[in-house]
């Protein structure tokens, strides 16, 4: 089975437009990518004593007061790095997933790709706060913002036809873009000296990895195998040329490929399968495990085009009915702090309405990523009365605006 290329007018996502300034924010509460908050640190408070049995290097007395050591920084960024472990290890799994999906749904399409800077993240964590405690004092340490980092390394994937050359935003709002923009909430530190530095190596071949699977010259198998070999070696020079808590993350990541990669060189069939989530017989024959494989890069392709074309037409809706929310004259400007005003809260509502007027409601709901029963949960789970009221009302408003009426989606 071979995949045919994608034609000069075929859909393969929405033009791209310049892009605004800040980055639009997935909300967690709308479960709309696959982000992941801080689970590490959840009560936002870091007692390094927890971390290392040589806390005595970390402060000293100073008359009456217990102080900082100078250079605490360094003790804080390696305590920081070997406490995330298990949330890099994640991060690193995340980056090799969604590489191979993108390989998969561009796979024989013909297309064109370059990647742009993300338009689209998830909510960035509160600082956290790091203290050093002993039996006889207490010091605070200092704070390290948290970011919310991309785990793919690319996030915003633009393709054009060799025809036209029209820059789109591939699979724009499809799972894979989704996916593609899900973060992770780490210490700043992670994501502005090891991801970024990681990426700058790492960007250039995975999108010359993908140009030769998207033109049928490898399968997204192959490509896999070279991107991780790739990020391998390049993991291996950072940790030689990086000191610190950088290179202890550096350390995290190249062990954590260096499994995957040879989980992936002893079993690739099994391996694969799992990626695709497939559960199939482990006597079947490598020509029909591979027609299998063939058939559901199709299918990706063919679902993540379809959701993104389907997706553009809801955003459509979404801004109409949030304009005419908006300017109805029940609507109070002067309460800046409403949470009318606030983007998920009438998302939320729109996707409610849509939910109870479809016919397919799973579908739908799998294609929002929002299940009806939200709505019932998330009622209940504002603060107070107020709250409640404020949303049903909103709820309301959209049911009345003409545009959700007679969508037709």
């Amino acid at each position: 089975m071979t995949l045919s290329k994608i034609g000069s007018t075929e859909y393969f996502g929405p033009i791209a437009i310049k892009a605004e300034r800040d980055r639009v924010e997935y909300c967690h509460r709308l479960n709309e990518t696959s982000s992941q908050r801080d689970y590490v640190c959840p009560l936002n408070v870091v007692h390094f004593t927890e971390l290392s049995k040589h806390e005595s290097n970390w402060v000293h007395k100073e008359g009456d007061q217990w102080v900082c050591v100078p250079n605490i920084k360094n003790y804080v960024h390696a305590g920081l790095a070997a406490l995330y472990q298990p949330m890099l290890e994640e991060h690193t799994d995340r980056r090799v997933m969604v590489f191979f999906l993108q390989m998969a749904a561009a796979f024989g399409s013909g297309l064109l790709f370059t990647n742009e800077e993300a338009r689209h993240q998830a909510e960035s964590g509160t600082s956290l706060i790091m203290k050093a405690t002993g039996e006889t004092y207490e010091v605070l340490i200092s704070s390290e913002a948290r970011h919310a980092a991309h785990s793919s390394v690319l996030p915003c994937l633009v393709a054009s036809h060799p025809e036209n050359r029209v820059p789109c935003i591939f699979a724009k709002d499809s799972d894979l873009y989704r996916h593609a923009n899900a973060t992770m909430v780490l210490p700043k530190f992670i994501n502005l000296q090891c991801d970024i530095a990681l990426e700058y190596y790492l960007r250039p071949a995975a999108l010359a990895i993908l140009h030769r699977v998207s033109q049928g010259e490898v399968t997204p198998a192959d490509g896999l195998y070279e991107f991780m070999q790739r990020c391998e070696q390049f993991l291996k020079e950072l940790i030689q040329r990086k000191s610190g808590g950088v290179r202890i993350v550096f350390d995290i990541y190249h062990k954590r490929i260096c499994d995957l990669f040879q989980s992936f060189d002893e079993d690739r069939a099994q391996f694969l399968n799992e990626l695709l989530s497939l559960q199939v017989d482990a006597k079947i024959a490598a020509e029909e495990l591979h027609e299998i494989h063939m058939r559901c890069y199709c299918q990706i392709r063919s679902d993540m085009l379809s959701q993104s074309y389907f997706m553009q037409q809801v955003n459509d809706l979404v801004q109409q009915v949030i304009r005419a929310i908006d300017t109805t004259p029940e609507y109070d400007r002067k309460k800046k702090k409403s949470v009318l005003r606030k983007w998920w809260y009438k998302k939320e509502a729109l996707y409610t309405v849509l939910l109870e007027r479809a016919t397919d409601k799973a579908a739908l709901s799998t294609c929002l990523g929002f299940p009806q029963q939200a709505f019932i949960a998330r009622a209940l789970e504002l603060n107070g009365k107020g709250e409640r009221t404020k949303f049903l009302k909103t709820v309301e408003r959209v049911r009345r605006c003409a545009f959700c009426l007679n969508a037709g989606i």
